[in-house]
């Protein structure tokens, strides 16, 4: 085991210095532009399709609610898409992190995810959060008679949605292909990874349940070295309770006077119908619910400073139902107060289209 240990760690501190020596020296291409790479964590993709189940956790966006995905009470779901439509302001959509309610961003492109599952109950379709954007991602399963859930490729890429534009940070993203050439145990070895006209190559060393990942340009040359940092913390449900990432010099830390940088943590308790308290960005949200576990009500409960720009949150929920007793729109009112009097407004409004399977 110490072996293992020895030879884990010397891996590491090798592609690290390649990385390093790499990006000193070829960072930035002739006319002066940084020559970005589409390098991500492909573990964490990985991850998130073996779990089989598209789970709500503490940093997603706010306007798609915790129970999306879930599985439908009635009926056996193959197929749930929700569509996010952010307010309309003065005629203009919101779609970005401004007017009330600025702490809580709306989805950025794009707005539409779809959770779909095969014939065998796999999930071959599922958003992905990545950097605080969803992506629709998709896997393919191998014909493994032991294990019927051998992922050997995945597909990232933005939805198509013809009410939006991808902004500069996004529209270089994808479609990525990644093609899991190596596995061991089920868990990726190495990778081949296509988008456009690059391509590239992964290879992973896990321990426990951490990874450290390497990616490489086609001819070997280093890129970069991933390690995930993030902290997750699961209560006994495998609910997750806790996360701590590091953010982009971008991220304005609340708890930290303001400053840029840092870290974020976000975290949530639970019952049995789902999340009831749920903490981000300095604020604290109780979630409502009817008898039937249905989310009625999402309210700020946290005291505020008066040096805080943002007001309170306050949001109640109107819904429509299928055949099958199964929410297919989500409308939310907004409640802000003007002259000491609650005003209603319209918020975001969350379709969702269940596709059932033949019975």
């Amino acid at each position: 085991m110490g072996h293992r240990h020895i030879a884990f760690c010397a891996a590491f501190l090798f592609f690290s210095s390649l990385a390093v020596t790499v990006d000193s020296q070829e960072g930035e291409e002739a006319d002066g532009q940084t020559d970005v790479s589409p390098v991500f964590p492909i573990h964490r993709l990985w991850q998130d399709a073996k779990k089989n189940t598209v789970r709500w956790q503490p940093d997603w966006p706010l306007a798609i609610p915790p129970d999306s995905f879930d599985p439908v009470s009635s009926g056996k779901a193959r197929r749930v898409t929700i569509t996010v439509q952010p307010p309309m302001i003065d005629g203009v959509e919101n779609g970005a992190s401004t007017g009330e309610n600025a702490e809580s961003p709306e989805p950025r492109f794009p707005s539409v995810y779809t959770a779909r599952r095969d014939a065998d109950g796999r999930l071959v379709e599922f958003p992905f959060l990545r950097d605080g954007v969803f992506y629709q991602a998709s896997a393919r399963y191998g014909r493994d008679e032991t294990d019927g859930r051998v992922i050997e490729a995945l597909t990232l890429a933005l939805s198509p949605d013809a009410s939006n534009e991808p902004d500069a940070s996004t529209e270089s993203i994808g479609p990525i292909e990644i093609v899991l050439l190596k596995t061991d145990e089920g868990r990726p070895v190495t990778a081949r990874i296509k988008t456009g006209d690059a391509s590239y190559f992964a290879s992973f060393l896990w321990r426990a349940d951490t990874c450290v990942e390497m990616w490489t340009d086609e001819t070997g040359v280093p890129l970069e070295v991933l390690r995930d940092e993030r902290i997750f913390h699961y209560d006994s449900m495998q609910n997750i309770t806790f996360i701590r990432s590091a953010d982009s010099p971008d991220f304005i830390d609340l708890t930290n006077d303001g400053a840029p940088g840092g870290t974020r943590e976000v975290s949530a308790r639970y019952n049995d119908k789902g999340p009831r308290y749920w903490t981000r960005d300095g604020t604290t949200l109780s979630f409502q619910r009817d008898e039937t576990g249905l989310i009625v009500r999402l309210a700020d409960i946290q005291e505020k400073g008066a040096d805080t720009p943002q007001p309170p949150i306050n949001s109640s929920y109107a819904y429509t139902f299928d055949q099958n007793g199964n929410w297919t729109e989500r409308r939310e009112i907004r409640w802000t107060k003007l002259n000491g009097y609650l005003v209603p407004s319209e918020g975001t409004v969350v379709t969702r289209l269940i596709e059932y399977a033949a019975p």
